[in-house]
């Protein structure tokens, strides 16, 4: 029988350990951050000592064909270079992985500070409460209906009243 107003709070579902939740993701965040700031920054090393392999095995290339450097000098830097260029491979796919936890732990965090905000039973229009289908302490599903709320413009009751004892009756009642 309470009238309400639209987006006033009827009710306030406990939040048991949500809070703990976004916190430890919060700090989940934080540390999928530093990962991908140390995986690119192996990226970037890895990368440099692939240059420098090519350049050293270019430079020895051009000194076998000179007669200056042997070949197993060059079959040696052949393989640093081959090395380095699987280092950069894992390197590469360890930031692409960091970057994917990075971003499932934020829209985890993002859906968890969603569901803290969907804690508080608003009313979503003006009308009546006309039931409450659960009292405070009760554990409630997902769904499930804690109040009906009517507008009382959209009601209309169909009654037959007996016109000798419907003294008193009018507009309004």
């Amino acid at each position: 029988g309470d009238l309400v107003r639209a987006g006033q709070v009827l009710g306030e579902m406990d939040p048991v350990d949500l809070d703990d939740r976004v916190a430890a993701l919060g700090s989940a965040v934080k540390r999928s951050d530093a990962l991908v700031t140390a995986a690119e920054a192996q990226a970037r090393d890895v990368t440099a000592r692939v240059m420098f392999a090519r350049t050293q095995a270019h430079r020895y290339e051009d000194m076998t064909k000179s007669r200056t450097a042997s070949q197993e000098a060059l079959d040696a830097k052949r393989q640093e270079l081959e090395v380095a260029e699987a280092n950069l491979a894992s390197a590469l796919a360890s930031l692409d992985a960091a970057r994917h936890e990075q971003s499932r732990v934020r829209a985890d965090l993002e859906a968890l500070v969603k569901q803290r905000a969907n804690l508080r039973l608003t009313a979503p229009k003006d009308g009546i409460v006309v039931s409450r289908n659960a009292e405070p302490g009760t554990t409630v599903l997902a769904g499930q209906s804690v109040f009906e709320v009517i507008d009382p413009e959209s009601l209309w009751i169909n009654v037959r009243f007996d016109q000798l004892s419907a003294t008193g009756l009018q507009t309004g009642l």
